[in-house]
């Protein structure tokens, strides 16, 4: 049996805007999901979508969303890598992708560390 060799993603929490409840589950096949208030599921997709390297293990290629939020009306994904996804809420698809620019004291670091 392979062994793998990265930590499980931390838990991201699930939010909840215009009556659906967006959920990270970080699984194979399906990571992002969209439930009504009643629980039933409006729509599931996969962020990022990986084209996976035979040659090296599976588990050190993939990538994890690793925050949710609303940003003006529209549903905000950030994976590993800072590429940030605009979602339409109400179908899951992607409407824009592009790098996440850091703020700050972030920034900063990523300056002097050149990393």
């Amino acid at each position: 049996m392979e062994q793998k060799k990265r930590v499980a993603p931390k838990k991201v929490n699930a939010i909840t805007f215009n009556g659906i409840k967006f959920v990270v589950e970080h699984s194979a096949k399906k990571n992002l999901q969209a439930f009504d208030l009643n629980g039933k599921t409006l729509w599931e997709i996969k962020l990022p979508k990986v084209s996976f390297n035979e040659d090296e293990e599976k588990d050190i290629q993939e990538r994890y969303i690793t925050k949710l939020c609303e940003e003006k009306k529209q549903l905000v994904a950030i994976d590993e890598n800072k590429v940030k996804y605009i979602i339409d809420a109400k179908t899951g698809k992607i409407l824009s992708k592009g790098i996440e620019k850091e703020k700050g004291l972030a920034k900063f670091l990523r300056t002097i560390f050149k990393q």
